[in-house]
């Protein structure tokens, strides 16, 4: 991709100052994005940086007309690392003109000499960054020193104001000038150690570095602010650490992580070594149902309640579903398909322990749209049981299973509602949430487990909600909406589109979320990623944050799942094939550069004499092996093994 994604960067002040400019919009192409956050090192074209907003609120005064906001305490900025540069005008005319007025955060309260800050600017006080661009001056550089990104550095005790002024574009009237205050005071920082001073990691792992800062006399100071660094001694690509000393590096080598403090510095020498746990997908089995030719668009694999094993897959946009017999996995066995009644299969879901089967379909008339349960007793011979269709308006898009509930997403209006299955042949309605009016947007996708359900709502990002886990206000009669993490920004797509990022899928797994996610409409990107994962902490479900990302060149998210088992990432990427990922331990930055990927495997094939490239959108581990279904490819099986196992095994063969 020829820019950077990014969403709204973290605003990290103590007591921040604002001040907000009455005059008019800027106009002109955006403005360059925030600095690389704090301890980062320059990254590459096509790094995603994506932090959450502010959690502070507008509240009391810190001096003549400038109110304040709350946040969290001051963060250490690299003002020297790499700098976003400012937006192409989209072709066909300007960008669109900021409509709400400049506003500046700073910190209220005095920072330490030598201590960067970000002095962000944003459209109001809630809104994103400002999208001109802004010049930016101080009336005393012996103070406080000032970039053209907004970092402000403090050298000499005293105050310094800082002055901002909008660029006009053509046509625009002049600007206001925006003004803030900073005042600087001696550091008493005098000792500044870091622990351990050696440690040894994989590829991939991340190690927790702190510091501590002393003064003179040995007290040791609660404001232990350092800004990280990380330089290599024995290795090429960047390695990253965070605010808080949390190092990861892409490869093998040793690096110095380093902690400044003004002029006081510490370091860590940092050895890594190669990440292992790679594996092996060997193709075992690929196959096409009789019959005319389909595109595929989904899969659902589990063991039946006769003990095989079963998958089903269905097509798109004819609506039918193919069941086969995977029992024999070299061996698929294409055993009948099913007409559900409608114009188009969304989703399946499988429950009660294999037990029945829930379908999600949509059509052009209310009795072809809804859901269609199927009772499993015998799973060769599936039979349908009930039909749920006034309650969804416009069918349903997307269905989860949580015990004897089950959760569907109405194409009409974006409703979430929940239906009791205790008895699959008669779905009690127990509930209904519906998004604001300004938010309804299509929900691609849901998981429900113990309680709570995650939504990918297509445009409008991720939705938690409680639909009875008891603790966050929501019963299944009334959900109660948890958190909403919105999509990230293209922020510099290239002249040739913007395009749009979507979450198309989600799971979670232990205390992440996991989005998978497909950039449309974006003429620019075809160079680079196309999507992929983004991983979410759960830590606290009311402030979801993203602690790391999956992307792989020139391919979206179709379909992904966590193997439990073996602690893996599988997913669907499209073009990119299956492909599988390590997602054991802790998560940080750009886990495909870190070596996670484990394997990958293209999933396209010679079709009725035609090739056909890998368009992967179903991806299902069962009992170790990897099912996908290839949008013309059909039905791929794959063995999954270690390459120790796989080296093995293939030693063992005679020739």
């Amino acid at each position: 991709m020829s820019g950077w994604i990014a969403g709204r960067a973290a605003l990290g002040f103590a007591g921040t100052a604002v001040l907000v400019v009455l005059g008019g919009c800027a106009g002109g192409a955006a403005g360059p994005g925030p600095a690389a956050g704090p301890g980062a090192t320059a990254e590459s074209p096509g790094t995603e940086r994506i932090e959450t907003p502010p959690a502070g609120d507008a509240s009391g005064g810190t001096g003549a007309d400038v109110p304040s906001a709350s946040g969290p305490d001051p963060e250490w900025l690299d003002p020297d690392a790499a700098i976003r540069p400012p937006e192409e005008a989209p072709a066909g005319g300007g960008a669109a003109s900021p409509s709400a007025p400049l506003t500046l955060r700073a910190p209220g309260s005095s920072i330490p000499s030598g201590f960067p800050v970000k002095i962000e600017a944003s459209e109001g006080t809630d809104g994103p960054p400002w999208r001109g661009p802004l010049h930016w001056s101080s009336d005393d550089v012996e103070v406080v020193r000032i970039t053209d990104s907004g970092v402000a550095t403090g050298y000499l005790p005293g105050v310094a104001r800082i002055s901002v002024v909008p660029e006009a574009g053509p046509g625009d009237a002049a600007r206001d000038t925006a003004r803030v205050e900073l005042r600087v005071v001696p550091d008493p920082a005098r000792i500044l150690t870091v622990a351990p001073p050696r440690a040894n990691v994989l590829t991939g792992e991340v190690l927790h570095l702190t510091a501590e800062v002393r003064t003179i006399d040995g007290r040791e100071l609660e404001d232990a602010w350092v800004h990280w660094s990380a330089t290599p001694i024995a290795g090429e690509l960047p390695a990253r650490i965070e605010p808080d000393g949390s190092f990861v590096a892409p490869e093998g080598g040793t690096w110095l992580a380093t902690a400044t403090r003004g002029r006081l510095s510490a370091t860590a020498v940092v050895d890594v070594g190669p990440r292992p746990g790679a594996e092996a997908l060997s193709l075992l089995a690929s196959a096409l149902p009789p019959g005319p030719v389909a595109t595929f668009a989904g899969l659902r694999v589990f063991e039946g309640i006769d003990g095989r094993d079963w998958a089903w897959i269905w097509t798109d946009p004819s609506a039918r579903i193919d069941l086969w017999d995977i029992s024999d996995t070299g061996s698929p066995a294409f055993v009948r398909s099913l007409d559900p009644g409608a114009d188009r299969v969304h989703d399946v879901e499988i429950g009660a322990g294999g037990g029945w089967a829930v379908v999600a379909l949509s059509g052009s008339t209310g009795d072809n749209a809804g859901l269609a349960v199927y009772d499993l007793s015998r799973p060769s011979e599936p039979r349908p049981i009930a039909r749920v269709g006034g309650d969804l308006s416009g069918g349903a898009s997307a269905v989860a299973v949580d015990r004897d509930r089950v959760w569907a997403a109405a194409i009409g209006d974006g409703s979430l509602v929940g239906f009791d299955l205790t008895d699959p042949a008669g779905p009690r309605r127990i509930g209904r949430w519906q998004a604001s009016a300004a938010r309804h947007g299509h929900i691609a996708d849901l998981e429900v487990r113990d309680g709570l359900a995650f939504l990918a709502r297509w445009d409008d990002g991720v939705a938690i909600l409680d639909v009875g886990a008891g603790n966050r206000g929501g019963t299944p009669a009334a959900p109660a909406l948890v958190a909403e993490l919105p999509n990230p920004v293209i922020t510099d797509p290239g002249p040739e589109g913007r395009g749009a990022v979507r979450a198309y899928r989600v799971r979670r797994w232990r205390d992440w979320l996991l989005v998978g996610e497909s950039i449309v409409g974006c003429r620019g990107c075809e160079t680079g990623p196309r999507g992929g994962v983004r991983l979410i902490d759960l830590t606290d479900l009311e402030q979801p944050v993203q602690r790391a990302w999956y992307h792989v060149r020139d391919a979206g998210v179709r379909d992904l799942e966590v193997d439990t088992r073996a602690e893996r990432l599988t997913a669907a990427f499209g073009t990119g094939g299956a492909r599988r990922l390590d997602v054991a331990g802790e998560l940080r930055g750009d886990l495909y550069s870190q070596g996670r990927e484990t394997a990958a495997a293209a999933t396209g094939a010679w079709h009725t004499g035609v090739p056909s490239r890998s368009l992967a959108r179903g991806a299902r581990v069962l009992k170790g092996s990897l099912f996908v279904a290839d949008m013309y490819a059909g039905l791929k099986v794959f063995r999954v093994e270690s390459l120790t196992e796989m080296n093995d095994r293939e030693s063992t063969i005679e020739p």
